[in-house]
């Protein structure tokens, strides 16, 4: 019983072992510059361009709305919508040093307009439309 409940034990001793044996400094130089080529190209494939993110529709709610008094009565809570990230894209150079920021082509950002639906208290459904900024295009730019 008691080799039994030590196996797994020395499995991960073992692939200890082996990850400390393949660790970096034991890569040729070759396989160093074959991986920061890789590297590099997935940070190429990482375009600046508008990515879905997911947006609260109560932050674009006015506050006086009565909307926000039922907030569990109304949905979609979230909505996708198309914005410039520079979280999510890569505005460097080719060795890896990021340079600018993606950011909304300043005549390209428009408002898009999104329903929500809510009920009435005597359970009628209603409809709103709620405005949100989108971008449609993006471009690298220096940081400010």
């Amino acid at each position: 019983m008691q080799a039994i409940m030590y196996f797994p034990l020395m499995l991960l001793v073992l692939e200890v072992f082996n990850f400390s044996r393949s660790a970096p400094h034991h890569i040729n130089k070759d396989d160093n510059d074959i991986l920061l080529q890789a590297q590099q190209k997935d940070l190429d494939s990482m375009a600046c361009k508008p990515m879905l993110h997911k947006e609260h529709v109560a932050k674009y709610i006015d506050p006086k709305d009565n909307l926000l008094d039922h907030h569990h009565l109304y949905y979609p809570w979230v909505v996708g919508v198309l914005r410039c990230d520079s979280t999510c894209s890569y505005c460097g150079n080719e060795i890896g040093q990021e340079e600018k920021k993606c950011l909304p082509v300043s005549d390209k950002i428009q408002q898009k307009h999104f329903v929500v639906a809510n009920f009435s208290k005597d359970g009628e459904k209603k409809y709103r439309r709620v405005k949100m900024e989108e971008h449609t295009e993006c471009h690298c730019a220096f940081k400010i």
